[in-house]
């Protein structure tokens, strides 16, 4: 049996004295635990004192429909994640688990979400808001399929060992005046008054209708969605395409 060239014997010897790799991007394995978190917000509402025009909102659900999840490094290279659909209601608890799973070891900077596919929803709302000029129910679907990038926080997963990102969903973002979802002003009347034939409940074509200050309703709503995620840092998410 041909054993090579001494140089070559040399170099073998070498790299396992070492204890070097013979061959390179070996990497060991972790668990990732990706955490929802809706706060008081998703589970008890928004009080008067939340609203500028004294509203108030109360949510019986508010669904997150997670397609995928993935851990990107450095490099921008997936080290695993969760291609399971989960559909989480920030209602219930005010910490919701979404998974743990079993991901590469590493230093991760992004998490990449997909809301939604062809056949679910993105974000599915259901709830009541109250203002002095009236009730409205809230039945709301909203569609498409929605990519976001979220800042990992220079999420390290040890081998053989766990890390965990927890998602902050900013739930009253969809109350905000105009489209920029971290706005500190939020507002009520305008679902109210997108009612137009009053009884009480609100369909997209009713949204979609009623023009503000800042332009249509349901458009404004669209990009409020957008932004709902946010990184454990705060960070908002960012869409990535239409």
């Amino acid at each position: 049996m041909r054993q090579g060239p001494p140089q070559f014997r040399r170099a073998l010897f070498q790299a396992l004295l070492l204890g070097a790799p013979l061959l390179g991007g070996c990497r060991g394995d972790g668990n990732w635990e990706l955490r929802a978190r809706g706060g008081e917000a998703a589970s008890f509402g928004l009080g008067t004192d939340a609203f500028s025009d004294g509203c108030a909102a109360v949510f019986d659900s508010f669904v997150l429909h997670i397609e995928k999840a993935d851990l990107i490094d450095e490099d921008g290279e997936s080290g695993g994640g969760i291609s399971l659909a989960s559909s989480i209601d920030l209602v219930a608890s005010d910490l919701i688990e979404v998974a743990v799973v079993p991901v590469l070891e590493g230093t991760y900077e992004t998490v990449s979400l997909q809301l939604g596919s062809s056949d679910t929803p993105a974000v599915t709302v259901t709830g009541v808001v109250t203002c002095q000029s009236g009730t409205i129910a809230l039945n709301l679907d909203f569609d498409g399929v929605r990519k976001l990038s979220c800042d990992a926080d220079k999420l390290v997963i040890p081998n053989k060992d766990a890390g965990d990102t927890e998602l902050n969903v900013a739930v009253e973002a969809l109350f905000v005046e105009g489209a920029d979802p971290t706005s500190s002003v939020l507002v009520g009347s305008p679902y109210i008054d997108a009612d137009a034939n009053h009884d009480g409940d609100l369909s997209r074509a009713e949204l979609n209708a009623l023009e503000v200050e800042d332009g249509l309703l349901g458009e404004l709503i669209e990009d409020r969605v957008d932004g709902l995620v946010r990184s454990e840092g705060g960070a908002v998410c960012a869409r990535r395409g239409r």
